[in-house]
């Protein structure tokens, strides 16, 4: 709009320049008067114009604000996966651990019996039957290593809770 009446006011300078009796308003009558007079579908051009303001105005007041917008514009980025939040909770990583131990525990426990289990049916030849023993104790004694640890750590999770 600014640039409009800045526009219209350079050209009534050079208009008034070039003609010192030249007069805007009595230039403009009658392009203001067609406006008033003439129909456009059923309506005046001036109840056109009155709508289309009505309608700005409207969305001017309706759309959304900066705020609005910017938080959008996280809501999406956090959809997309751009934006990751780490919510760190104490007693969530003690649970965690305790259910990595209690994991670790039983695949170690299941390791042990595969190998016991194999080394028996492998007793008709005795070298493989041993090395399978082997292993089988080697997995019995990570098994009572992580059962130890796993106690442990109840324990003390028993007296953070206290």
């Amino acid at each position: 709009m600014t640039f409009i009446i800045k526009a219209l006011t350079t050209l009534d300078g050079i208009a008034r320049a070039l003609d010192p009796q030249y007069n805007l308003l009595a230039a403009a009558q009658p392009f203001v008067r067609s406006l008033a007079v003439s129909k456009e579908e059923g309506q005046s051009r001036i109840g056109s114009l009155a709508k289309q303001t009505k309608e700005f105005v409207l969305y001017q007041f309706q759309k959304p604000t900066r705020t609005e917008m910017a938080i959008k514009r996280l809501e999406s980025r956090i959809e997309l996966g751009e934006i990751q939040f780490r919510v760190k909770s104490l007693e969530g990583d003690r649970q965690l651990r305790s259910i990595f131990l209690a994991v670790k525990t039983i695949m170690y426990g299941t390791f042990c019996g595969f190998a016991t289990i194999v080394g028996v049916l492998l007793l008709p030849t005795p070298n493989y039957a041993i090395a399978m023993f082997c292993l089988a104790m080697f997995f019995l004694f990570l098994t009572g290593r992580s059962l130890i640890k796993l106690l442990l750590q109840e324990r003390i999770d028993r007296l953070i809770r206290k």
